[in-house]
């Protein structure tokens, strides 16, 4: 560009110079070999077309920008004043609401029945009342005379002959020590009660065969007695089969 710039100032400086003579000068031919190359005019940037991100947007040569018609300019809209309006402009502020039509729901229905909860009774812990308790009186024991030692069965003899139905059967048991001793015989069934009894004064006993009468078994049992009265022996006694 320097370059282009130095070569037109010559040329006028040049040309200055040839008019003082009255006979015009021919002018030499440039040598345009050694000049630099004509560079392509730049492109001049619309501020209106740059892009959104702030850079300008290229405008091509040759290309005839073409208005976009957006249609009719509207003219701007009235503000109404409320107050003011009159006429067709007049607004009603507090319209008169239309009743709707109410439409039927159908029967009434009764109303409910509200049951009323009653309040719980409050509970009572009932008072435990400690009860005494009389345990029954044991009678003391008995004390066995000493003459009741040796007041007991015989079993030797007694299981001498088994029994037999239909013929008489014996006991025996060893008599206690003392005068005047008689012995109480009672015969029992299987049912304990008492079929038969009698008296004796010998330490044995025969039963009749007619007294076995309920079955075949039976208890027999013996108290020992002095002067009519209990001696305080302990009866004895035992089962008795029939075969």
């Amino acid at each position: 560009m320097r370059r282009i710039v130095v070569f037109i100032m010559l040329i006028v400086v040049v040309a200055a110079c040839g008019g003082k003579d009255d006979e015009p000068k021919a002018v030499e031919p440039t040598n345009t070999a050694n000049l630099p190359p004509t560079l392509p005019p730049q492109q001049t940037v619309d501020p209106l077309q740059q892009r959104g991100d702030g850079l300008p947007t290229p405008t091509l040569s040759g290309i005839t920008r073409t208005s976009v018609s957006r249609g009719p300019t509207l003219p701007p809209a009235r503000t109404l004043d409320p107050a003011a309006a009159t006429g067709e402009f007049a607004l009603t502020l507090n319209p008169t609401a239309t009743p709707r039509e109410t439409r039927s729901t159908g029967p009434t229905l009764p109303p409910v029945a509200t049951q009323t909860l009653l309040p719980s009774p409050t509970e009572r812990t009932p008072t435990i009342t400690p009860t005494r308790i009389s345990l029954p009186t044991i009678p003391p024991v008995p004390t066995i005379p000493d003459a009741c030692v040796t007041f007991r069965i015989d079993l030797e003899q007694t299981n001498a002959v088994p029994p037999k139905r239909g013929e008489p059967v014996s006991i025996h048991w060893f008599a206690p020590q003392g005068t005047n001793v008689t012995y109480e015989v009672q015969l029992y069934d299987y049912l304990a009660t008492l079929i038969f009894e009698d008296t004796t004064d010998t330490p044995y006993y025969t039963f009749a065969p007619e007294v076995f009468t309920s079955g075949a078994t039976y208890y027999w049992q013996v108290a020992a007695l002095m002067d009519g009265e209990s001696m305080g022996c302990v009866p004895v006694g035992n089962e008795l089969f029939l075969n």
